[in-house]
């Protein structure tokens, strides 16, 4: 009888030598992230890493990046490649991130429980509970703290596990609606957000006050409005983002009830004004000056990029008798463009071009004569076209100056119309 405990410890030594690590070992496990509670935590990341052989130069490999069940469980396998005995490391290497907390721990490949607990002890269970105001729950809000985002269930809950910590923020969003605040973290707890009905109100309009059948995007929904204007009295949330789009050009914006729950959005529908160049010349190199301003009630600034300067001296010849004059800023809505390589005594066409912000283009046209200083300028033509839907993008033209040319063929229409009369009465004296 006493030879039976003997033999027991025998046969159980060997069986542990059976499972022990050797070299070439293949080993799967079961790894588990538990709380400061020690619940299990879905969602949390884990690595892990093994020896796999010094013989390939490649001693250590890492795994992919594995995802706790609701169980918190992932399951994982180890091949261990070392032919030698006296290189052999049989440790296995895991760690586990969730919350904002880190943990790690190692066991010895085939020689480890059924399941290897990682513990986040620092970790506890946050309940968020999303209501309307009058307590019924808000189903598919979407949470965000930090890293973490968590979309509400049926009953208008979701779950986060965060370190213990003072200052966290969350993020609520429901449609276009959101909300935030401060929390902390002490233990388990439970977060009661209530997103407040507020009527909003919203007008798009021309820069003469005008409305604008633009189209709006608020509240996950597009709307073409009438005159201008939409209104909401029941809307979730203390932000309410929005996106308005008129003549291809788009505006975003929040609306914040609490503190003015009605938005105006304007649209400028002015070009730029050009101004009429001043030109001097220089060592064969043409210098026109000229200024540009946003004209109207709320115009929306020139876009500097855009100002471009072309001429030719051949006008009736093709595009690519036109060459691009260098443009540079002199000051406060104030350019130059050099044109160089010019001949003397040669008629210069020119075409200034520029937009604002919002898209409304501006061009003038004319004509220098090289080889003059001062240059003699002739405007042609100004044309600005805005986003105004009177105009439906057609050309305007504005301002404009009359050409020499002109000038000097009213001069003589006027000379032949008096000697056309003069001779007139003459013919008449003669006739009594």
């Amino acid at each position: 009888m006493k030879l039976f405990p003997l033999l027991f410890t025998l046969l159980l030594a060997s069986l542990v030598w059976s499972a022990e690590c050797k070299t070439y070992f293949s080993d799967s496990f079961t790894l588990r992230v538990l709380d400061a509670k020690n619940r299990p935590i879905e969602g949390a990341s884990v690595y892990y890493s093994y020896q796999y052989s010094t013989t390939f130069g490649n001693e250590y490999i890492s795994s992919k990046e594995f995802i706790t069940d609701s169980n918190g469980i992932i399951t994982g396998a180890a091949n261990n490649q070392e032919p030698l005995e006296s290189k052999l490391d049989c440790k296995i290497k895991a760690n586990a991130t969730a919350g904002g907390s880190f943990a790690k721990t190692e066991f010895v490949a085939n020689s480890h429980a059924s399941i290897v607990d990682i513990f986040l002890t620092d970790v506890y269970r946050v309940v968020f509970r999303i209501t309307d105001k009058v307590g019924a729950p808000i189903e598919g809000a979407t949470i965000t703290v930090g890293n973490s985002i968590k979309k509400t269930d049926a009953g208008g809950a979701a779950i986060m596990n965060l370190k213990k910590a003072t200052g966290y923020e969350y993020l609520v969003n429901y449609k276009d609606g959101k909300t935030s605040s401060k929390f902390n973290v002490a233990d388990d707890e439970v977060v009661q957000i209530t997103f407040e009905e507020n009527s909003i109100r919203l007008y798009v309009l021309d820069d003469s006050e005008n409305p604008l059948n633009a189209t709006l995007t608020i509240l996950n929904e597009t709307f073409i409005l009438e005159q201008g204007y939409f209104e909401k009295n029941k809307t979730l949330g203390s932000d309410i983002r929005y996106t308005v789009s008129y003549g291809g050009v788009k505006k975003s914006g929040t609306i914040i009830p609490s503190v003015n729950n009605t938005a105006r959005i304007y649209y400028d529908m002015h070009a730029p004004g050009i101004e009429k160049p001043t030109t001097k010349e220089q060592n064969k190199i043409l210098t026109m000056s000229f200024g540009i301003s946003d004209v109207g009630t709320r115009p929306s600034g020139v876009n500097s990029s855009s100002i471009k300067v072309i001429y030719t001296t051949n006008p009736q010849g093709e595009l690519s008798d036109w060459a691009d004059a260098t443009v540079y800023t002199i000051g406060k809505d104030t350019y130059s463009a050099d044109f160089t390589a010019l001949p003397p005594n040669k008629l210069v066409a020119f075409r200034i071009e520029t937009r604002d912000n919002e898209g409304n283009k501006a061009t003038l046209e004319g004509n220098v004569l090289s080889g003059q200083t001062p240059a003699n300028t002739t405007v042609n033509n100004v044309s600005n076209t805005g986003n105004s839907s009177n105009n439906n993008g057609n050309t305007q033209n504005n301002n404009q100056e009359i050409p020499l040319l002109h000038i000097i063929g009213g001069i003589i229409i006027i000379i032949l119309i008096v000697y056309l009369v003069n001779y007139l009465k003459n013919r008449s004296k003669e006739g009594e």
